[in-house]
């Protein structure tokens, strides 16, 4: 199913939590992953946010899940860990 989808109509999502993991290369390093994985660099999408914040104060991928998507689209995004607390 995966190869059915076009390539512009599949979107990655990329969060890092600190400005610190922005210059330590996580998002280069993740959109590389993406972009191996079939995502166009252009159709991915980074933000830079608290784990803390819910998914509504997430601005950009709130943008992206509700002027960007459509039916069928594909979204990606990478799990590099999760935090306990963030398990409701």
């Amino acid at each position: 199913m995966f190869q059915e989808i076009s390539q512009n109509r599949r979107y990655g999502y990329v969060r890092i939590s600190s400005k610190s993991q922005e210059s330590n290369s996580s998002i280069e390093s993740q959109k590389q992953e993406l972009i191996q994985n079939g995502i166009l660099e252009k159709n991915i999408f980074v933000e830079i946010g608290s784990a803390a914040d819910s998914i509504q104060n997430r601005p950009i991928f709130q943008n992206l899940i509700e002027s960007k998507l459509k039916k069928n689209d594909l979204l990606m995004w990478l799990l590099k860990s999760i935090d306990a607390a963030e398990i409701p």
